[in-house]
């Protein structure tokens, strides 16, 4: 799997609220960590060896889990087709 390592910029920067750091520490890495169906080990040499879960261990897709978590706790957004012709009325186009 290529990488782009040469045009590719990355910022740092510290999280000091410690509610966040805290958040992204037990919910975030934690769940890539746990991840055991998609996740990869960089080995010495460069080259990535897929993890395997354990026997009887529970299967954890990180992005799956995720995307669960977001949906959880976050904003509840009306239906799409309700949205689009909320903005249409705001623009003045007809649907």
């Amino acid at each position: 799997m290529p990488r782009n390592f040469k045009k590719r910029a990355e910022i740092l920067y510290p999280i000091e609220d410690t509610e966040l750091k805290t958040r992204i520490i037990d919910e975030i890495l934690r769940t890539y960590l746990n991840d055991n169906v998609k996740a990869r080990l960089m080995q010495p040499d460069g080259s990535y060896v897929r993890v395997r879960p354990k026997d009887g261990a529970k299967l954890v897709r990180s992005q799956s889990a995720l995307i669960a978590i977001a949906r959880e706790g976050g904003v509840k957004s009306p239906p799409y087709e309700e949205l689009v012709k909320k903005i249409g009325k705001k623009k003045g186009l007809k649907r």
